[in-house]
């Protein structure tokens, strides 16, 4: 059983933010003079560490800078540098050199400290000497870096985000460091088939002074009793190092969305309870044999605005060219450009930018071919959906209105109020709209782009043109599903920014309440029903005759030749002649190919 014993003693310990070295950069290109590079220990640790004294610097070598001089320092004033002392790289590149201060350097409480190196830029010396471990961190006391302004006083300010943690440490000696104490969050795997054990990945952090040997995690899974378990050989031996240990839990429940809960028991045989970090994470997965394919739906961030959005464009096509089967559902979410509906909101931070069924195990990906093609086969091949959806989409007697009719078959008992539906509605040959093109007159290639201008009037395809609701509509799922027994589920929505219903698809998406993920999706084009009437009112045609292309009714006509270039515009009842060819028209009618003999 775990013993109670103090949580204090007299150790000397390794203190930085930083995991193994990746990578080293410098400034060699981009500034003259010297630059700082520190850590900062806040007003939290220093009053954990009040007393204790830091008595070495350690600073990682970067690339070919053997031998190059750097300075130590450490100081309470960030704007003087003190304690300066000068050093030399001697280390292997991403290895660590350790500089001992002359004098040990004494924690005050609530006192911030900094420390780290000093360096002078050699312009004609190609050396990296600033080691980070490319973990991505907002932590603003891992990364910190300073130059002198015009005026000779440092600004610090944090490196990059994804360059992560600056590999730079201290030695603190004292009576009072803590020791044995430990936290843990937990990842869950989504699906597991009966029957095979859940493999948890186990993320355990060192707290202390001393190293982890040894912890032990109570284990709960659903309704089943506690399972007990315990981790020798961690080795997690440095202050604030994490940790990964899978670790294989006995799993005898097939349902969906069962609960899991981990906590931490014990350190090195020391009771955890209550020692102020993390203790316990949760998290759920599903437990099912059988179902159906489960079709790949990409939410794709673009916008007209964004220059490199074409590859996007470029990705989609060729994803929707490659899979027509319908396992492949493409929903481009336009972004401040004239294409965006406010009831879909872009999921991504960045543009161009694609999630994937919403699922962490592909997460955001940038949309172009080879990163659309990675994700559809890695949501193909992970598992079977254990719920098969279908869709009718009608018109109403109200203009612009249409009626979905879905229904749904489980393959295994659910509660109904994990889950949702939702319904989209995606339109082609919307435009045609002016699209950004940083590809042109580079050497980047994207399928052609490069050689277009820097902005191209284009028509799109697969464009959002509505969700309801973004996140599932509520009372859309039975509140008790049986399995293999189906359900239906109707709605009514106005859709005013439609152009032409023949050009639109219809989307029906199963979203799992508890972890936003699409379940599943079916897609289907045009619309049962004897009219589409109501859907979009027009009263305007186009006509070819004698080589004259006419526009029958109100409005304007904008005329394009197949390859997208704008060749005429013809007003009201009007008409214009041209060579012989094939040309895209598009009016309030919307767009259509013509051909001219």
């Amino acid at each position: 059983a775990p013993t109670s014993v103090p949580s204090r003693a007299t150790e000397s310990m390794a203190f930085g933010y930083c995991n193994a070295p990746q990578s080293a950069f410098g400034y060699n290109s981009v500034l003259k003079g010297s630059y700082l590079m520190a850590i900062c220990l806040d007003e939290e640790l220093t009053t954990k560490f009040a007393g204790c004294k830091i008595t070495d610097i350690m600073i990682t070598s970067g690339y070919e800078c053997r031998g190059m001089s750097i300075q130590t320092f450490i100081t309470t004033d960030p704007s003087k540098p003190a304690n300066l002392k000068r050093g030399r790289y001697k280390a292997q590149s991403f290895e660590y050199n350790t500089y001992p201060l002359d004098e040990p350097f004494v924690i005050e409480a609530g006192v911030p400290v900094y420390l780290g190196m000093m360096a002078t830029n050699s312009p004609d010396t190609y050396a990296y000497p600033v080691c980070a471990d490319y973990v991505y961190s907002d932590n603003p006391n891992s990364g910190l870096t300073a130059i002198k302004d015009e005026e000779g006083n440092w600004t610090w300010s944090r490196i990059p985000n994804e360059k992560g943690n600056l590999c730079i440490k201290c030695v603190i000696e004292g009576d009072n460091l803590p020791v044995n104490l430990g936290s843990l969050d937990i990842e869950v795997p989504p699906f597991i088939v009966p029957g095979n054990s859940l493999d948890l990945d186990i993320n355990i952090t060192n707290h202390a002074a001393n190293t982890i040997n040894e912890f032990v995690l109570d284990v709960n899974i659903g309704d089943q009793p506690t399972q007990t378990i315990t981790v020798s050989d961690a080795e997690i031996a440095q202050y604030l190092e994490t940790k990964k240990f899978v670790v294989p839990a006995e799993s005898t429940v097939s349902a969906l969305n069962i609960p899991v809960s981990v906590k931490l028991v014990s350190v090195n045989g020391v009771a955890q309870d209550n020692n102020g970090f993390n203790l316990t994470d949760n998290g759920i997965f599903s437990s099912y044999s059988g179902g159906v394919t489960r079709n790949v739906v990409v939410e794709e961030g673009t916008g007209t605005w964004c220059g490199w959005c074409p590859r996007g464009i470029v990705g989609m096509e060729k994803m929707v060219n490659k899979y027509p089967d319908g396992t492949y559902i493409p929903i481009a979410v336009h972004g401040r450009d004239i294409m965006q509906v406010e009831s879909y909101i872009p999921l991504v931070t960045g543009f161009p930018g694609a999630v994937v069924n919403r699922d962490p195990i592909v997460g955001e990906i940038d949309p172009e071919y080879a990163n659309l093609e990675a994700a559809y086969e890695k949501i193909i091949n992970s598992r079977k959906s254990f719920a098969d959806l279908k869709l009718t989409v009608f018109p109403t007697d109200s203009k612009n209105e249409l009626r979905f009719v879905s229904n749904t078959t489980f393959n295994i008992d659910a509660a109904g109020e994990e889950f949702a539906l939702a319904y989209v509605v995606t339109e082609n040959n919307v435009g045609p709209y002016d699209q950004n093109n940083y590809y042109a007159g580079t050497k980047l290639e994207c399928d052609g782009w490069e050689k277009k201008a820097g902005k191209v009037e284009i028509y799109f395809n697969d464009v959002a043109r509505g969700i309801c609701n973004m996140y599932g509509l509520d009372n859309s799922v039975p509140a008790n599903v049986k399995a293999d027994e189906a359900f239906s589920h109707e709605y009514t929505a106005k859709f005013n920014n439609i152009t032409d219903v023949n050009n639109c698809h219809f989307v029906v998406m199963l979203i799992n309440r508890l972890t936003g993920v699409i379940e599943n999706a079916t897609m289907v084009k045009g619309l049962d029903g004897a009219s589409v009437d109501n859907v979009k009112e027009n009263q305007t045609s186009i006509s070819v005759q004698n080589g004259r292309i006419t526009l029958n009714g109100e409005g304007t006509a904008v005329i394009y030749t197949i390859d997208g270039r704008k060749i005429s515009t013809i007003g009201a009842n009007s008409s214009t002649t041209l060579p012989a060819g094939l040309y895209i028209v598009s009016s309030s009618a919307g767009a259509t190919k013509l051909m001219v003999k």
